[in-house]
């Protein structure tokens, strides 16, 4: 398995494409979703909103898919507020806050589509405590499968792309903003030969100290922390066994925050994670200490 293949793997952007065709794009209720939203951007308002709409930079299909994939993936019911935010990054606003009104505003319009229902905080079926979403349809058992093995991306087990500029480096298939945060990116001077030569450092796993078991840092007092908590694990042994089947040699990208602190990207595997996930790494180049 080559760095490309593990990253088609893997990675979260593939799942557009993927929920699109299980969709299909010329499903009434996606249509009727991409109208509503039409129709919601062509309305005039008091200024201020007027404008907050116009500044929206994607067309009505991207924003419509963008509704689909937030929602279908959800089991039960789910405040509105996360699903909003989740939309709200995704609709290319430097104001987040802009983004996730957006967002609910367009989560408003599409319900008529029948995707999904909006519940009243006082709903006897809503729990949340806040306007509550429950999807009215559900994806297939492949796509639901696709979408849970996807996550934030191992190592590479190659060295990263140079940065180049402050958008362009690290994955090959692109690594976004070499500033952490959505809001965040600018094109000033950022010190990417730092970047590039810690990048350059090749790292291993400890197999001694996978011998021992990963053991929860916080105390997992119900049993949905302790469902997520097991999942990860399970997850994280996988990514693991993974990158020893090929070769144990990896090398993390890395990033800036707003602060000019330095931060190695990764979820399963990283240098700033938990006690456990430290002790497991090694640099993979040995010296001899005389």
């Amino acid at each position: 398995m080559n760095q490309l293949q593990i990253e088609e793997k893997y990675s979260r952007r593939n799942i557009r494409k993927v929920v699109m065709a299980d969709v299909g794009q010329d499903s009434p209720v996606f249509h009727a979703c991409v109208k509503a939203i039409e129709f919601y951007r062509n309305t005039k308002y008091y200024d201020t909103k007027t404008k907050r709409i116009e500044a929206l930079s994607i067309d009505s299909h991207s924003a419509a898919l963008e509704v689909f994939i937030a929602v279908l993936p959800i089991k039960e019911l789910s405040p509105i507020q996360s699903v909003a935010t989740q939309i709200g990054n995704r609709l290319g606003y430097q104001a987040v806050l802009d983004g996730v009104k957006t967002a609910a505003e367009i989560m408003a319009v599409c319900e008529a589509s029948g995707l999904y229902t909006l519940y009243h905080s006082t709903s006897p079926d809503n729990d949340t405590g806040t306007l509550g979403v429950k999807p009215n349809y559900k994806l297939s058992s492949d796509t639901e499968a696709f979408i849970a093995k996807t996550m934030y991306l191992p190592p590479m087990i190659q060295e990263p792309e140079e940065w180049t500029d402050n958008a362009h480096g690290g994955y090959l298939e692109g690594t976004g903003s070499v500033i952490l945060g959505n809001i965040n990116h600018h094109h000033e001077n950022q010190a990417l030969d730092a970047i590039n030569i810690i990048q350059r450092i090749p790292w291993e796993l400890n197999i001694d100290m996978l011998e021992y078991e990963e053991c929860p840092n916080k105390t997992l007092d119900t049993p949905d922390k302790t469902k997520q908590f097991n999942d990860m694990k399970h997850k994280s042994r996988s990514v693991y066994d993974e990158m020893l089947g090929l070769g144990n040699r990896f090398f993390f990208t890395w990033k800036y925050d707003k602060r000019g602190r330095m931060y190695s990207q990764g979820y399963h595997i990283n240098l700033q994670s938990t006690e456990y996930k430290k002790s497991i790494l090694q640099f993979s180049n040995k010296e001899l200490i005389c």
